[in-house]
């Protein structure tokens, strides 16, 4: 599914969309199924910060992240949604652990 990336109070140039798709795209070597993407931008006083949102066949996952450069609150956004995805896979995989 198509990455949906809204910036709130500023304009989300091409280097930050290529940014956001590399930094989202890891979730595809997990194989979800994904029938929401969504990635939310917007500046909070010196801080970007970043909320990524999905819904899965295993559930819904967020991430937020903030950080002054608004390419790292993307990459923290998406390591957590990723962390908690992996997650869930492992303990549906072994449920004992």
């Amino acid at each position: 599914m198509t990455l949906e990336i809204v910036g709130k109070a500023f304009d989300v140039t091409d280097a930050l969309k290529a940014h956001a798709e590399k930094a989202t795209g890891k979730l595809s070597k997990l194989k979800v199924d994904l029938s929401y993407n969504h990635l939310s931008l917007k500046k909070d006083g010196a801080n970007y910060v970043s909320e990524y949102e999905i819904h899965t066949n295993l559930g819904q996952f967020f991430g937020r992240g903030s950080d002054t450069d608004c390419y790292l609150s993307i990459t923290d956004a998406a390591t957590k949604v990723f962390e908690q995805v992996k997650k869930r896979l492992d303990k549906l995989q072994d449920p004992s652990a």
